[in-house]
């Protein structure tokens, strides 16, 4: 489908009154503080590094020296892909529980105002992110994890009100296992002694692997199997970046060169898989691939973003918004790759109006583009 009728597909359906039910969102939780990384300070002004290859140039200047780097902190917020995306959601209108590492004893104070339902597992886990004109370096503490499995979840929530809240929800975000060190127990349980429970056949099961680079080959390829399992009780979807699809492709095929297109990537890596649709997003695409087709849609960048860190997540929100209303998988693809994008334009997690916005925005640059 081309980029101008996904865009028309997506406004029209966004636009009309509609019920999205409610949505599951687990299960981690971090504190994020947003820091830049300063190159030159002249008196009261300052310059960051503009790009991650300038700052890594810095640092490789210092090896076998030392070096003194600046920060100066952007803000402090909510963090970890479980809480992101549900806030994500719940801005789009889905009625969303948040299950994770929120704070202990209470739940902290920059979560409170994360529009769901909120229930905590422990402290929440650490993050210093740096960020770029081209991207961002996530520097994780993520202690808060070590514990945490699928026994302590039962401890902690109660089985009988997972499986409520299971049972209850259209959509089952389950998200950040690759930084769970517990992560194939934990997904194993909720397969075996919850799912078959609470399965209604009409739920959307939605997985984001993060990061997997400090997993094992194995423990990556166990627990995207387990993932698949799923498919048993409902639509599965993996979403990954660019970087976690390469390393999956490696992953499967260590003695292959890499293919020359993304398309050709995310078929290679979907043959491997038993999930029923894999999602793929750079920064000025996607790709969508299942049994039945691929897609490509091209995206929007946004030149001067106000905040980069929780774009994927929000990319996410807005795909399973795309899916719930039953679109196209070219339109599922222009919900996400919009509210990612008005959310790194705003600064925040857009509204529906304000998704709705930005994608009547988008529309209206091809068309003036055209003339």
């Amino acid at each position: 489908m081309e980029l101008k009728e996904a865009l028309k597909e997506a406004i029209a359906a966004l636009q009309q009154p509609h019920t999205l039910g409610k949505a599951l969102v687990g299960f981690d939780g971090y504190i994020d503080q947003i820091k830049k990384v300063i190159k030159k300070r002249l008196k009261d002004k300052v310059e960051p590094f503009p790009t991650i290859a300038d700052f890594a140039d810095r640092l490789a200047f210092a090896a076998g020296k030392s070096a003194q780097l600046e920060l100066v902190s952007e803000t402090t917020k909510l963090g970890g892909n479980a809480p992101i995306m549900a806030n994500a959601l719940a801005g789009l209108a889905f009625e969303t529980t948040c299950v994770g590492t929120l704070g202990a004893p209470e739940i902290d104070p920059v979560f409170q105002d994360l529009s769901a339902t909120l229930i905590s597992l422990g402290p929440a886990a650490e993050t210093i992110a740096l960020e770029f004109g081209d991207g961002k370096l996530i520097l994780s503490d993520v202690k808060a994890f070590e514990d945490l499995g699928w026994e302590k979840v039962k401890s902690v929530v109660g089985l009988p009100r997972l499986e409520r809240l299971f049972a209850e929800s259209q959509l089952l975000a389950l998200v950040d296992w690759s930084n769970l060190p517990l992560a194939n127990d934990f997904l194993q349980g909720i397969r075996t002694e919850l799912v078959p429970k609470t399965a209604t056949g009409n739920q959307h099961f939605f997985f984001d692997l993060a990061d997997p680079t400090a997993k094992s080959p194995a423990d990556i390829i166990a627990i995207v199997e387990t993932m698949g399992s799923f498919s048993t009780f409902g639509k599965v979807t993996l979403g990954v970046n660019e970087n976690e699809a390469l390393f999956l492709y490696q992953i499967y095929y260590p003695d292959q060169s890499k293919p020359e297109t993304l398309i050709d990537i995310g078929q290679a890596i979907f043959a491997k898989l038993s999930v029923d649709e894999l999602v793929i997003h750079p920064l000025d695409c996607a790709v969508y691939v299942s049994t039945d087709q691929t897609v490509e849609q091209a995206g929007r960048v946004v030149m001067d973003p106000k905040i980069q860190t929780g774009a994927g997540d929000n990319l996410n929100a807005g795909y399973c918004l795309g899916v719930q209303l039953n679109l196209s998988p070219s339109a599922c693809l222009i919900c996400g790759m919009g509210n990612s994008g008005a959310y790194v334009s705003l600064g925040h997690s857009p509204n529906k109006t304000e998704l709705i916005d930005y994608l009547e925005n988008w529309l209206a640059s091809i068309t003036d583009t055209l003339h």
